[in-house]
């Protein structure tokens, strides 16, 4: 048993295993002497964090990530050196010992080599990718692995695990030498890389596909989602990103068939001194088809981090970072979507979300208990309950409690302006609340009794 180590410590890198809720974080910990040295932390509830060494690594541990891959392995990806100086550095370790076992140890790319992230493929394999800017054209760098599959050697170097590539891109916007990115697999296979620059005010679309140990290019789309006017509107509506470098997060669906995005929409309203966009929730599905699950309330400044968006239970569950319109305060919110059409401006069943404490940086997970949410001082439940509803027939509707310590207490309120709530029923211990339909029209929320 452990606990996760400070801020000055971490690396805010979080990774999950769906086969079996398994969370890894990697940072770094100094020891008695103050030396850095590379750790992780492995844990399935907040109860249980185990941290792990991680031999060969130990230096600094910045701008890192990881994922799971193959039977029992993990590969850590991150800047070793003082101020994050290149190039990163992979780390391939079996998690089959204690300490874990080094597997390899090597450097991705060069100096130039920017923000590395990881992602754990269906078939066990394991894809990095960096980029690097020149100009218009991004280069892409990668490292693809997967255990049962020996990539044909290189002519000139001894065979290797890693079957190393790379790619060029030209991305619409500035020459600025910053680049938004993530990864995700659609149920088909492909994989697909979206990618935002400064100014472009448009997603581009990379995607890939594995082939007998090497990572293929498929096609490029410069123009995947786009601002850009038709007739006086975004071409893309609802679903048009913002304008300068939008932040963006994916996450595979694939009981639904797709990949859900989120990030900031177009179109930006001016409080608390500064411009604000709503967040919004759509999937992109293998066919290359586009659609808006949902446009979130809660809007946040375009150079934050956006937040995560997950399946769940036939629905979405979300995390964003939002402002409070009263405290000009930056908050991060939680909340449910059930599956539909939604409204302009009303998502549709849209949970009353709750406050969420959050320190530093959007890396959340899910496991199989609720949520769970990595803060650079510790991994804390979700200790407020949260709320879903769904219509169960004509005249009720399903009223489900997740996180928090019962006993719970519902309420209504028909005026938000007003905000006055008034309970309904007596306190309960259920987390499963059947509730009537009456004429009268409000929202919902929990209370823990007990405070």
């Amino acid at each position: 048993m452990s606990t996760i180590p400070a801020v000055d410590e971490f690396s805010t890198s979080i990774s999950l295993r769906a086969r079996d809720g398994l969370h890894g974080l990697v940072g770094w910990r100094g020891d008695a002497m103050g030396n850095p040295s590379g750790k992780c932390w492995t844990w399935t509830n907040p109860a249980d964090i185990t941290e792990h060494p991680l031999p060969g690594w130990e230096t600094y541990m910045l701008s890192s990530s990881n994922a799971f891959f193959g039977a029992n392995s993990v590969a850590v990806i991150g800047f070793y050196k003082a101020g994050g100086q290149g190039p990163p550095r992979i780390g391939e370790y079996s998690m089959d010992t204690e300490p874990f076992t080094l597997l390899s140890m090597q450097d991705f790319g060069d100096n130039l080599t920017r923000n590395p992230i990881c992602l754990e493929l269906a078939s066990g394999g394991i894809l990095v990718v960096g980029y690097q800017h020149e100009g218009p054209p991004i280069f892409l760098k990668t490292a693809y692995r997967r255990p049962d599959v020996m990539p044909p050697p290189p002519a000139s170097a001894l065979p290797s695990p890693w079957s190393l590539a790379d790619f060029q891109f030209d991305l619409p916007g500035s020459e600025i030498a910053a680049m938004n990115y993530t990864v995700s697999q659609q149920v088909d296979g492909t994989i697909w890389l979206f990618m935002s620059r400064d100014g472009s005010g448009r997603f581009s679309l990379a995607r890939f596909r594995e082939n007998n140990g090497v990572i293929e290019n498929i096609d490029f789309i410069p123009d995947y989602f786009s601002n850009a006017f038709v007739d006086g509107k975004p071409r893309d509506g609802d679903m048009s990103p913002g304008e300068e470098l939008p932040p963006l997060r994916s996450t595979a669906d694939p009981d639904g068939g797709r990949i859900l995005l989120e990030y900031p929409q177009w179109g930006s309203d001016q409080f608390c001194t500064s411009a604000y966009e709503h967040n919004v929730i759509t999937a992109v599905y293998p066919d290359l088809r586009r659609e808006l699950v949902a446009k979130l309330p809660d809007m946040m400044w375009k150079f934050r981090p956006v937040g995560c968006a997950w399946p769940r239970e036939g629905g979405v569950t979300y995390m964003v970072n939002g402002i409070d319109r009263d405290t000009c305060l930056e908050t991060w919110r939680t909340g449910s979507v059930v599956e539909g059409v939604p409204v302009p401006d009303k998502p549709i069943k849209y949970a009353v979300p709750q406050d969420v404490s959050f320190c530093k940086d959007t890396h959340v997970a899910f496991n199989f208990e609720g949520l769970l949410v990595a803060v650079p001082a510790g991994v804390l439940a979700l200790d407020r309950p949260m709320l879903t509803i769904s219509k169960k027939n004509a005249g009720e509707v399903e009223i489900s409690i997740e996180g928090g310590t019962p006993p719970f207490q519902l309420e209504i309120c028909t005026d938000l302006t007003a905000g006055i709530w008034k309970p309904v029923g007596q306190p309960t211990s259920e987390r499963t609340i059947i509730q009537p339909i009456t004429g009268e029209q409000g929202f919902f929320r929990v209370v823990q009794v007990a405070g």
